[in-house]
């Protein structure tokens, strides 16, 4: 105890103006800016989560999209050429018709 108050003696004038707000100040100033900047990581990430969600989205309504215009295409062919027999067919039957009368 009596090594302390010597030492405390001791200690340069420069020492008597340091105050224990203006400490406290900056450790809590210092505090919200690492908080801060931690919900601006996490903020980030979490943009950067939808983002690779929203692509992978993109994604998946393109080959949907793909797979539905490849599905009409050959349903349109189909129904085409469905048409186009049944308009020979019915061309067909007509000459027949014809020659038969």
């Amino acid at each position: 105890m009596f090594e302390q108050q010597i030492l405390c003696h001791k200690l340069p004038n420069s020492f008597n103006s340091i105050k224990g707000d203006h400490i406290e100040e900056q450790c809590v100033n210092k505090r919200h800016k690492i908080i801060q900047d931690l919900k601006r990581q996490m903020l980030n990430a979490e943009l950067e989560q939808y983002e690779i969600q929203i692509q992978n989205y993109e994604y998946q309504y393109e080959q949907e999209l793909t797979t539905f215009n490849s599905e009409i295409s050959k349903t349109n062919s189909s129904y085409q050429m469905c048409q186009l027999n049944m308009l020979t067919h019915t061309q067909v039957e007509k000459s027949d018709n014809k020659i038969n009368h």
